[in-house]
């Protein structure tokens, strides 16, 4: 009598027996955490079918594998749904309706072009402007700040672009004033007032903060 046809012994069956139940109670666990977490049902398959040359020893047939199967594990699963990305938010602009106050900057070259060729000259080609928010009584006031933007040459022939007149920010291009973010500190931390009561004094200035 070939191995091949050897009738396994009870033992042997009782063993792959209890592998197979350990087995279904841990291919039930999977599929259950499958169904809860919504995954494809393709990898919930493959689990199963993992399992099913288990439940063929524990009967005492060889495994067998089917060309189904093999099509099947080889089946792409479905690529997940792509995430809507968000656009670049920016900075909120302060509001139109709130009287504006414009700074306009000069050029001192000796001292905001510490390089510049006097031979040469310079041209101013632009102006950056940026607004600041501060609380003035007895309304707040936007500041505009008119920068002048210089293109000039240095005394060793090299062309150059510079942005002159210098304010203070306590954060890059945060257009709010000291005197608003120290009202806001104060309020936060001191007074110890939620921050939607916050917005909403600012909102009641006309300068919504969201």
């Amino acid at each position: 009598m070939s191995a091949s046809s050897r009738k396994p012994s009870y033992e042997e069956l009782a063993v792959n027996l209890k592998r197979a139940e350990a087995r279904i109670l841990e291919l039930e666990r999977l599929l259950m955490r499958y169904l809860a977490s919504d995954r494809s049902h393709l990898a919930a398959k493959r689990e199963i079918q993992q399992g099913q040359p288990l439940l063929d020893l524990a009967e005492g047939h060889a495994p067998a594998q089917t060309a189904d199967a093999d099509e099947e594990d080889d089946e792409p699963e479905p690529p997940a749904p792509s995430r809507k990305k968000n656009g670049p938010r920016g900075r909120r602009k302060l509001p139109a309706h709130l009287p504006r106050e414009t700074i306009a900057y000069t050029v001192d070259p000796a001292e905001d072009l510490p390089d510049y060729d006097p031979a040469q000259g310079y041209k101013i080609i632009d102006h950056d402007t940026c607004e600041e928010l501060r609380l003035s009584k007895p309304e707040a006031k936007v500041i505009v700040h008119k920068r002048p933007v210089v293109l000039y040459q240095t005394r060793e022939g090299e062309t150059r672009l510079a942005t002159v007149g210098g304010m203070a920010k306590v954060f890059p291009k945060c257009a709010a004033s000291p005197e608003v973010l120290a009202r806001i500190a104060t309020d936060r931390l001191h007074y110890h007032l939620t921050l939607y009561r916050i917005e909403r004094w600012f909102a009641e200035q006309g300068c919504p903060l969201v």
